[in-house]
C-alpha cells in the first residue's frame, strides 16, 4: 500500500498513460479513461489494456492529450508544510 503514488505522478508529469490497481490512494490522481486506466487487482486486466491501448491510438492520444493540461505547481503545497513546521 502506497499512501500517495509518486512514480504515478512522475509518469503523469512526463505525460506517460499510467495503468493502475483501481485503489483509493491511485484514484487520487488518475480518473479511469481520463488521464490514465485504472483496473482491478487482476493481472488479465493490465495485459488487456495494454494491448488495447496499444491499438487505440484515439483513447491513448486522448489521454496524453488531458495529461498536457494536468497542472503539476506544488507551491501551494509546499507552502502548507513550510506553515505546520513552522508551528
Amino acid at each position: 500500500h502506497e499512501g500517495y503514488g509518486l512514480a504515478i505522478e512522475e509518469a503523469r508529469m512526463l505525460k506517460k498513460v499510467v495503468i493502475a490497481t483501481n485503489l483509493e490512494c491511485v484514484k487520487e490522481q488518475i480518473k479511469n479513461n481520463v488521464n490514465g486506466i485504472l483496473c482491478p487487482y487482476e493481472p488479465n486486466c493490465f495485459t488487456n489494456k495494454i494491448i488495447e491501448i496499444s491499438k487505440n491510438k484515439d483513447t491513448y492520444k486522448k489521454i496524453v492529450d488531458n495529461l498536457s493540461k494536468d497542472s503539476f505547481d506544488r507551491t501551494n503545497e509546499f507552502k502548507k508544510i513550510e506553515k505546520l513546521l513552522e508551528e
